[in-house]
């Protein structure tokens, strides 16, 4: 990721409820803490490594997920592992 997108993902990837929504997946939630909970986007570059920014991508778009779609086996996997992987990731396509 560039700068720029890390910028972007501090800036609007953990917005969301911190409790019902971040809360809800232990990897989302430990990402936002090792933040501080208030991400600064000026740390961007020393906050999360390449992996933790593509967690953070996924989770944050899983946490806005409809019910129903929790309960698909490679969007279930995906939460009970914490860590993405660019298959698994690819694999939902």
């Amino acid at each position: 990721m560039t700068l720029e997108e890390q910028h972007f993902a501090l800036t609007y990837l953990f917005q969301a409820h911190g409790e019902r929504m971040i809360g809800r997946y232990p990897r989302y939630r430990r990402l936002w803490e090792q933040c501080g909970r208030r991400p600064d986007p000026a740390n961007a570059a020393i906050t999360f490594s390449e992996r933790d920014y593509r967690d953070l991508q996924v989770l944050s778009q899983i946490a806005w997920f409809d019910e129903y779609y929790l309960e698909d086996p490679a969007v279930k996997s995906l939460i009970e592992k914490g860590r993405t992987s660019v298959k698994k990731i690819n694999a939902l396509s």
